[in-house]
């Protein structure tokens, strides 16, 4: 029977779905034109990707066990050309002696792991009660804050509350006493630090541990010099304020920074700016494609943006390091999440994680509350720090390459880890459905109808999203008419030979395979 273009045509499919390898692919390159940065500050400079020398990289190793640990890094290149352009040089960081740190248990310190046994008293005070981030620094204790143009993203009284954002480095520790404004202990979530910041006038930045936030009315932009490394016994998160002259999104935090890294060879677009706030407005603000990531150098004023980051390239070395450059990733950049699977980290859990969720009933219940975070999660673990505790964070592996044993080794504990997610859509019809298939990290293999892996399919090579049309009048398809203008069929999604889970559509759940 002739089906004529009126009929209204429904589609139903299952998806068969892989977990996925990533591979990588050259992004495209082009010059992005040139658009006024709010507020304007750009100017001229070379639009050439700089490349580090060989041997120019040096970075100091992390100091042991304190609270604390300071790392300072000196690097020297030689000069590079490209296009007869002269290169960026590398920075040369210069600091004084670093500053001592104080290492103190906060009274009164809320644990999340208050139900562990006595076997799990050094991972509960991990976990939960960590040190007190107060530094002593003479040199810093006088020092009269004063803006650096690098960030330039000082908070301005007439800043409406909605331009204001935040940016995260992991591992890093402001070392400022007399800017201290106040300490918070208990507090179990980075996004409840954040919030009392946002809160406060006169906070413009925060150091955080699981369980302790402390507030600063200075930032490491204003102080140079006062950020050190601090990844012993546990990492910290040093959060900064900043008001955005392009509305952030309202996630707890809209950029993850790493210092002293880029994301080499996947620039999409670039642009000379002033100052690295610019850098930011700039993917912030980019219509043309989804900005990722973005890299800025200081010297140069060069900004790259990118729409690859650390998680669509997780499964590779994805950041190398480069003295003088910012690597900054867009957590305001959207990610499939309808269908997501984690996998299990055996033996490890993280030392500090974003938020700790207490008398949760299940594993499962863990895991809906790291896809519903108010921030990118991509991590969780669950009964390993005290009964019904879950501890969710927005790190994986992919992205604590820049930082030194940031997991705990327990043999018994396991961290389950995302390792993929898909957004799948189907688009029906008069005369064909076609399935839309949007992934998280870099996809390389195959889409194809069920029963029909050769007839059928589309191979991807290194994509994140893409689609397979099936005529409904089509035998290789195998797709089937259940009733009158309703069709259906069934999707794999393969990357080698194993198919490890089933997706069935307007369920939204997973099905065994």
């Amino acid at each position: 029977m002739m089906m004529k273009t009126t009929t209204k045509t429904t589609c139903c499919l299952v998806l068969v779905a892989l977990m996925l390898l990533v591979d990588s692919s050259v992004a495209a390159r082009k010059l992005l034109p040139k658009r006024p940065v709010k507020p304007l500050k750009t100017f001229p400079r070379n639009n050439a990707t700089p490349i580090p020398a060989a041997g120019a990289l040096a970075a100091a190793a992390a100091v042991g066990a304190a609270a604390t640990a300071t790392a300072t890094a000196t690097a020297t290149a030689g000069a590079g050309t490209l296009n007869g352009s002269e290169l960026p040089k590398p920075l040369t960081l210069q600091s004084d002696e670093p500053a001592e740190a104080i290492v103190a248990s906060p009274p009164g310190a809320a644990s999340a792991s208050a139900a562990a046994s006595a076997s799990e008293s050094a991972l509960a005070s991990v976990a939960a009660s960590p040190a007190n981030v107060e530094t002593k620094a003479d040199d810093l204790a006088n020092q009269t804050p004063t803006a650096t143009p690098s960030g330039s993203g000082l908070i301005d009284e007439d800043c409406e509350p909605d331009m204001i954002g935040f940016e995260l480095i992991t591992g890093y520790v402001l070392s400022a006493p007399s800017r201290q404004l106040e300490t918070l202990p208990g507090t179990l979530m980075l996004t409840d630090c954040l919030e009392a910041c946002q809160a406060n006038e006169s906070c413009s930045s925060v150091n955080y541990e699981t369980g302790l936030c402390v507030m600063f009315r200075s930032t490491a932009d204003q102080l140079p010099g006062s950020l050190s490394r601090s990844q012993y016994p546990v990492f910290t998160v040093y959060a900064q304020k900043s008001c955005f002259g392009v509305r952030p999104c309202s996630k707890a935090w809209c950029i993850d920074r790493v210092q002293g890294y880029r994301l080499p060879e996947r620039a999409k677009a670039s642009q000379s700016v002033a100052t690295r706030r610019d850098c930011i407005e700039l993917c912030l603000g980019e219509t043309e494609f989804t900005c990722r990531s973005a890299n800025y150098y200081a010297h140069s004023g060069l900004c790259e943006l990118s729409d690859m980051d650390r998680i669509t390239l997780s499964d590779e070395a994805n950041i190398a390091a480069y003295d003088g450059a910012d690597y900054l990733e867009n957590n305001c950049a959207e990610e499939p999440s309808k269908l997501c699977e984690f996998k299990r980290i055996s033996g490890r859990i993280l030392k500090t994680v974003d938020s700790v969720h207490q008398n949760v009933q299940s594993i499962d219940d863990c895991r809906d509350l790291c896809l519903t975070a108010p921030f990118r999660c991509h991590s969780y673990d669950y009964n390993e720090t005290g009964e019904h505790v879950c501890r969710l964070s927005h790190h994986s592996r992919a992205t604590l390459t820049d930082l030194s044993e940031p997991y705990l080794s327990i043999e018994e504990a396991a961290t389950y880890e995302q390792s993929a997610c898909y957004n799948v859509s189907i688009d029906c019809r008069s005369g064909e459905m076609i399935t839309k298939i949007r992934t998280s990290k870099l996809f390389d293999g195959k889409v194809y109808a069920k029963g029909a892996p050769k007839s059928c399919a589309v191979n991807v090579n290194n994509s994140l999203e893409f689609d397979l049309k099936m005529r409904y009048n089509d035998l290789e398809c195998n797709v089937r008419q259940s009733a009158y203008g309703r069709y259906m069929n069934d999707i794999v999604i393969q990357h080698h030979d194993m198919i490890v889970t089933s997706f069935r559509s307007g369920t939204g759940r997973l099905l065994p395979v």
